[in-house]
């Protein structure tokens, strides 16, 4: 029996998903360089992937078992790849609600800071109570 390599465009750019997706099948890897080396318990070796043009090219031999192997880690990479997407969106989100939180605590604070000002121009004395989240500004003029 002769053993002939197959080449396959899979998908494959995030390499942080990749790592993830081989570990997920329950292979085993090492890196040397722009190559990585794929072990599989069904399979053993005979899986490789290679940095090709800033996306990884696998490698592997023609065998049944091997396409099936394939199959698994092209899905378990979409499954990392489908996570990390919504990780990132989900810290995308907690970041831009923080945004938001402090700027309308910049915004109240401009606007109370204002507000004091101007009535410390007009001659009253200002007293600040906070009730939880709100500022009352209690405006007091002496007259004699």
């Amino acid at each position: 029996m002769s053993l002939t390599w197959v080449e396959s465009s899979a998908p494959f750019v995030d390499e942080e998903c990749l790592i993830d997706a081989i570990e997920a099948v329950g292979a085993k890897w090492r890196r040397q360089g722009t190559t990585i080396a794929v072990s599989a318990p069904t399979v053993g070796e005979g899986i490789t992937l290679e940095l090709r043009h800033g996306a990884w090219t696998l490698r592997r031999l023609s065998s049944e078992q091997h396409r099936h192997c394939e199959l698994r880690l092209v899905a378990a990479y979409e499954e990392a790849s489908r996570k990390k997407l919504a990780r990132l969106a989900e810290e995308h989100r907690r970041a831009e609600e923080a945004r938001i939180r402090q700027e309308k605590a910049a915004l109240v604070e401009r606007r109370r800071s204002a507000i004091v000002e101007k009535a410390r121009k007009q001659g009253y004395d200002v007293k600040e109570r906070r009730e939880g989240t709100q500022i009352r500004l209690v405006l007091v003029r002496r007259t004699y």
